[in-house]
């Protein structure tokens, strides 16, 4: 599964301008392929051997986690054993462009369900809430994720473009878990910064306890540009990681 930022139209139309101007016998029609939103998923099956069926989201923030969401779907109804869950800002770093920059913001993680690991396995990621924030504002999205929740959140971890600050101001209002901001740490990832908050919050489940406590609840949320996905994430395990 890969979620990318854009659709690869800047790419595509740069090589739509490129034909004209340098001739279709200088732009290699590879760059086309490779320039659409599913030229990361394709590149990595092909690139590792993958042969099992993949999905393709794009978005920003939202986007990411929601893949990593759908990814833990699938593996607990049981429809696979492993999944490769990726995000990037763009899809520019899989063109056949020589000399061209990497795009920024790349990352990829291994799912895999343990159905009989110690001390009752892993991590439970339970979708909350997916919405347009333009329609009722962030404040109103937050108020309704925190109503929720099975319990009040340990941690909070936020996925949302760098110039955005409404999220990380409504949730110090209404609630008083530390907060942890992706784009704070590592910039903007764009749809990859979805990703890395939710891999942030099977981190932070994993953090030590007394011996049958339930771990730390997470609250994940990763907003883009006009949708905005909230993700509840909780320790299984219950003693000493």
């Amino acid at each position: 599964m890969w979620a990318s930022s854009t659709a690869g139209l800047a790419a595509y139309a740069q090589t739509c301008a490129d034909i004209p101007e340098f001739g279709p016998g200088r732009v290699s029609p590879r760059r086309t392929a490779h320039s659409a939103f599913t030229a990361p998923v394709t590149a990595v099956s092909v690139r590792f051997g993958l042969d099992g069926p993949y999905l393709n989201v794009t978005g920003e923030q939202d986007a990411g986690a929601h893949a990593v969401t759908e990814a833990v779907r699938m593996l607990t109804r049981g429809r696979c054993e492993r999944v490769v869950v990726g995000g990037s800002a763009d899809t520019s770093t899989w063109r056949s462009c020589p000399g061209g920059d990497p795009a920024e913001g790349a990352l990829c993680a291994v799912l895999q369900r343990h159905a009989h690991a110690p001390y009752g396995g892993g991590a439970t990621v339970r979708p909350v809430l997916r919405a347009r924030t333009a329609r009722n504002g962030i404040d109103a999205f937050v108020r309704s994720c925190l109503e929720r929740l099975d319990g009040p959140p340990d941690h909070l971890v936020l996925s949302a473009p760098a110039t955005d600050t409404r999220a990380a101001g409504a949730l110090a209002l209404l609630c008083a878990a530390p907060l942890l901001r992706v784009e704070e740490r590592f910039g903007d990832l764009g749809a990859a910064g979805g990703v890395a908050a939710m891999v942030t919050a099977v981190a932070l489940t994993a953090a030590p306890g007394p011996l049958e406590q339930p771990g730390p609840r997470v609250l994940v949320l990763a907003l883009g540009s006009g949708n905005a996905v909230a993700v509840e994430v909780t320790s299984r395990r219950k003693g000493p990681r």
